[in-house]
């Protein structure tokens, strides 16, 4: 009486624990998701204790150490100053301030905070023995027990309790602050209390000698857990009063967030009782616990189940997908699923026939074979047919439906009920055949298939009804004709698999996607486009529209506007919700079946067959997440090592690789987690990493960088904020401004040296041009001297001894004076010729030159000329000096003739790098049009710019109302000798190039 009453007040009190239910109560255990990790999964050894951390990792104390995980991954913690005392963890406790107590089978005490670790012994007053379990007490000091008693630590000082304190000596199993600030303790055996402002703890009667722990509900009041796992209120003083942060760990009991009650046990693997459910649920080995040894039991933040054991870790939470483990998870035979009257689901696995109803999974009957087709008549009763005919199951009794003469026993292959009533079967080598009230008629479909077995007979609700073959032909057969589809009239999804009438056309599902009839024609969604709808073998309409496909790779999920959208779109995708394995699912759909392998029963519930089981899902409860998933980044990896993850990091110079590990925590379905990210400055947008935990980058420019990854989890709720890692990568003396001004200094002196020995060489070029020319015209003027003159010469002197003996008076004597006269014009005019081609004699001073032409040429003593020299002089080239004497005494002469001028100036400008000869007059200028094309008739200007070409310099002439000047400019390395100056130069630049 006093356990019901226990039960009883358990079901009242917890009422709103489960209005708010996580893992289902109303769930057998077995329904569960569960999952097992052991050693082959990368866990290292036994899991003593659980806990959670504040970032969400899951932190399990083994007997190798302090591990953390994800849902995927474990990882070792290891501090970053300081060692653990020892190895094998038995105690795990998260406090306020995100450090973690951590208690050891040998006893001590270490706390984790940031990193570094601070070690308490029994020297220092901590417990000596193997720690069992912490509490944090609403002051913040921390409760520890252990197996030599208990010790309380306020962060200064430890203190032990014993026979002087009201506890007797030696093992405390459990401690827990309540929120009204009792502490309990659980010793060998006993219960005791130390209530809040009291100094002694009090021994407290329970239901049972030897609680099995101590738990709190969901309104915080305790309960006490006997050896069956059943629970057991303690004496409460008053109403529960809520304490933040409040901290309580059991290793062996806890009531989760819906009610039940979990134990663990160290031979009979986990426990769960569920109020009003009479029934102790276990869970072991044999059910695939990781093992039967089970020492902790713990709920995270999101109401999952995590169970450590001595060979492993398991996990159960929600699963969308439920299967139904009244009904076998193997049938040779498959499974066929119907909805009867009421509502009523069946299930016929191998020669066994289910009920499935309100009250449960009962067994509905045993069949005489397995069927080949099951299927709901109009009023309720199943229709079961096979090799043994047909029969009519209603109410647990199976009566045969009388069928057309046959020789042999008929096989039924499939069956329907059409819209006024009448049945349709069709039989193997025999076709179809419709009830009529003259009997059974045959149906001619013609096409040579009178005889075929069509393998799905289905009414589509307008008085046709649909017939499909094994080799993919389809026709509707109407009430006056009979239309095949195929090829580009046909569905064009392979070989069907089902038929289903929905609210907006015939639906048809098959090998390679889906497909509607809309009366007219049809509309496919490929597989190719949505590969989710590959083998799709059943399909239901929920009231609300929404369409779930029983496909090879799950359960999928589409609502009506999204399906009718990706239908009329040609390339669109299908926006789904894919339940599968992860969501509980057993088995992908069942194939071969020719009947519909998805059915809605009257609950609202959907059920569908699979490879291995039979499973429902329940639309309207629907676990969805809405708990965006906390994102870190784990590692820091550049050119293979390990970098620091401070806020801001600074990578060594040259990094060629970098690696950026990162995570999300959804540790129910770590799975279904899927991630984004971005590197600023190298990716225009998100990069979408599908569920992949590290990026990439090679070749990284130096620069600051900013790495931004966020998360989603399986519901699609995004955590936008994700994390975000800042780092630079230095330049190196080759990759910083130094070097390039250095490059750039380079690229400049190189071009310069290039663009000096082209100068040079074209100059070199130049002068033995110049040098040609000029002996050249030495040449010319020797043999015009030597042979022309001379001759002529000769030539005179034989005439004028000729004229000598002509009488003087005589008129021949007179003409060959004359003729000797001009004779002598001419051989004077030769001679200035071959003298014009010699170099003009100036003995280095140009000045004296144009100085002596300008006195000449000067008609005016008032005109003012002056000779100037800039720079040291240096000997010119013969050439370039007798064209630069030619030009500035044409010019120094137009200026006398035509300037008109006060005062005219030349300036003679020695420099390194060029030679420049300048005149300048204050006369009344040039004409523009004689600038451009010279005075008709005179040919000064014209033949100054042809001797400028001819030395390669640059000849300008400005003009103006101020007067006019010519430039001369001869580049250096043409005008100056082999040894003046640019020689000069040029040695001392290949010098010092070579020193």
């Amino acid at each position: 009486m006093k356990r019901r009453l226990a039960m009883l007040v358990i079901g009242c009190g917890l009422c709103w624990a489960a209005a708010t239910a996580a893992l289902e109560p109303a769930r057998a255990l077995r329904q569960l998701h569960h999952t097992a990790w052991t050693h082959a999964d990368g866990l290292p050894a036994a899991v003593w204790a659980i806990a959670q951390s504040r970032d969400g990792y899951l932190l399990l104390g083994t007997g190798m150490g302090l591990y953390r995980f994800d849902g995927l991954r474990f990882e070792r913690v290891r501090p970053r100053d300081g060692d653990y005392p020892g190895a094998n963890i038995t105690a795990l406790a998260v406090l306020p301030d995100g450090a973690v107590a951590i208690g050891y089978q040998k006893g001590g005490v270490s706390f984790l905070r940031d990193g570094v670790l601070t070690n308490h012994a029994q020297a220092d007053g901590a417990p000596g023995d193997a720690v069992r379990a912490f509490a944090l007490d609403d002051d913040g000091a921390i409760w520890v027990a252990a197996s030599d008693g208990l010790a309380r630590f306020d962060g200064r000082r430890w203190r032990r309790y014993g026979a002087d304190d009201g506890l007797p000596a030696g093992h405390v199993r459990d401690v827990h602050v309540a929120p009204d600030g009792t502490r309990w303790v659980r010793t060998t055996g006993a219960m005791h209390a130390l209530r809040r402002d009291a100094t002694r703890f009090e021994r407290v009667e329970t239901y049972t000698s030897t609680p099995r722990g101590v738990a709190f509900d969901a309104q915080d009041r305790p309960w006490s857990i006997d050896p069956a796992s059943q629970a057991h209120p303690l004496p409460d003083d008053g109403p529960p009063r809520a304490t933040r942060d409040a901290l309580s760990t059991s290793r062996d009991a806890l009531i989760d967030r819906d009610g039940a009650f979990w134990s663990v046990d160290r031979d009979r693997g986990v426990r769960r009782a569920v109020p009003g459910r009479a029934q102790v649920e276990t869970f072991s080995l044999d059910d695939g616990l990781s093992s039967s040894i089970a020492a902790a039991v713990f709920e995270d933040d999101a109401g999952t189940v995590w169970v450590g054991t001595n060979l492993g870790l398991d996990r159960f939470r929600t699963a969308n997908a439920v299967v139904e483990t009244a009904i076998p998870q193997t049938s040779s035979s498959g499974y066929r699923v119907a909805t009867a009257a009421g509502g009523v689901l069946h299930v016929a696995a191998a020669g066994t026939l289910y009920r499935v109803g309100a009250d449960g999974t009962s067994l509905a009957g045993h069949l005489p074979e397995p069927p080949n087709t099951m299927v709901a008549a109009r009023d309720g009763a199943l229709l079961l047919g096979g090799h043994g005919g047909l029969a009519r199951w209603r109410d647990g009794e199976s009566t045969p439906v009388a069928l057309p003469a046959y020789a042999g026993t008929p096989e039924v292959w499939a069956v329907a009920e059409d819209d006024n009533g009448a049945l349709w079967i069709s039989f193997a080598d025999r076709g179809v055949y419709r009830e009529t009230p003259a009997g059974w008629r045959h149906v001619a479909v013609g096409r040579g298939l009178d005889d075929a077995v069509p393998l799905i007979l289905q009414p589509d609700g307008s008085g046709a009804s649909w017939l499909a073959y094994r080799d993919g032909t389809l026709l509707r057969v109407g009430s006056t004709d009979v239309r095949a589809f195929a090829g580009d009239d046909g569905p064009a999804i392979g070989a069907i698999a089902v038929v289903y009438p929905a609210s907006g056309g015939v639906l048809f599902g098959g090998e390679f996607g889906v497909a509607r009839f809309d009366g007219e024609r049809f509309r496919t969604l490929p597989a190719s486009r949505v590969p989710a709808l590959t083998l799709v073998s059943g399909i239901v309409e929920t009231p609300d529209g929404d369409l779930w496909f029983n496909a090879q790779t799950g359960v999928v999920r589409a609502a009506a506007a999204d399906f009718a959208r990706a239908l009329d779109a040609d390339d669109a995708g299908l926006e789904h919700t894919l339940f599968d394995f992860r969501d509980g699912l057993p088995g992908a759909a069942e194939q071969d079946a020719f009947v519909n392998t998805a059915a809605r029963a009257g609950d609202g519930r959907l059920w569908f067959a699979t490879s291995h089981g039979v499973a429902w899902i329940d639309p309207s409860h629907v676990y969805r997440s809405a708990r965006p998933p906390p994102v870190s980044i784990r590692a820091f990896v550049a050119d293979g090592a390990a970098q620091p993850l401070p806020r801001e990091a600074l990578l060594p110079q040259n990094v060629s690789t970098l690696q950026i590990d990162y995570t999300a925590l959804d540790l129910a379905m770590p799975e279904r987690l899927r991630f984004r990210y971005r590197l600023s400055g190298v990716d225009a947008g998100w990069v979408d990493a599908g569920d992949r935990r590290q990026a990439f980058y090679t070749k990284l420019p130096p620069g600051q960088y900013r790495f931004d990854v966020a998360a989603a989890n399986g519901s699609g709720v995004w955590n936008d904020a994700g994390a975000t890692l800042a780092f630079a990568i230095p330049p190196s003396f080759v990759q910083s401004n130094a070097f390039a001004v250095l490059c750039a200094l380079f690229a400049a002196g190189a071009l310069w040296l290039a663009y000096s020995l082209r100068v040079r060489s074209v100059a070199a070029r130049i002068r033995v041009r110049l040098e040609e020319r000029l002996g050249e015209r030495e040449r010319i003027a020797r043999e015009l001297h030597d042979t022309l003159l001379q001759g002529f010469q000769g030539l005179m002197l034989r005439f004028q001894s000729v004229a000598d003996e002509i009488p003087r008076d005589a008129a021949a004597h007179r003409l060959m004076e004359q003729a000797l006269e001009r004779a002598d014009g001419v051989l004077l005019e030769g001679r200035d010729r071959v003298r014009d081609l010699r170099a003009v004699d100036v003995h280095g001073d140009l000045p004296r030159v144009f100085a002596a032409a300008a006195q000449q040429l000067a008609t005016d003593p008032a005109v003012r000329f002056r000779v100037t020299v800039e720079g040291e002089p240096g000997e010119l080239h013969p050439l370039v000096r007798d064209e630069t004497v030619r030009i500035g005494c044409e010019a120094v002469f137009n200026a006398f003739r035509h300037a008109r001028a006060s005062g005219i100036d030349v300036v003679l400008a020695y420099r390194r790098r060029q030679f420049a000869l300048r005149v300048r007059d204050d006369g009344v200028g040039i004409a523009p049009e004689v600038l451009r094309q010279g005075r008709q008739g005179h040919f000064g200007l014209t033949g100054m710019r042809e001797r400028a070409r001819k030395i390669h310099a640059d000849l300008s002439l400005t003009s103006g109302p101020g007067g006019t000047q010519i430039e001369l400019v001869v580049p250096g390395r043409i005008a100056y000798a082999s040894n003046g100056r640019g020689a000069g130069f040029a040695r001392w630049r290949r010098t010092g190039a070579t020193e």
